[in-house]
């Protein structure tokens, strides 16, 4: 594994956490806004597997749509 993954996945939700923060934004409906992952553990170590809509796999999620009401 790369080793700035971890950085990688600390510093992404720490710029998101503001926009997650706007009061009018929520998950779009349906499968749209989730993110279906499952946990596997990889060598004693346990990570979270995203399942992308084309049904490949890989550690990062992929798109989820939101809605902002304006």
């Amino acid at each position: 594994m790369c080793p700035g993954t971890t950085y990688t996945q600390v510093v992404i939700a720490e710029m998101i956490k503001p926009i997650f923060a706007l009061k009018n934004l929520r998950r779009a409906p349906g499968d749209a806004g989730v993110l279906p992952k499952y946990k596997d553990t990889i060598r004693e170590t346990e990570n979270t597997i995203y399942i992308n809509r084309d049904g490949t796999t890989g550690p990062w999620p992929p798109s989820m749509h939101v809605v902002y009401d304006a």
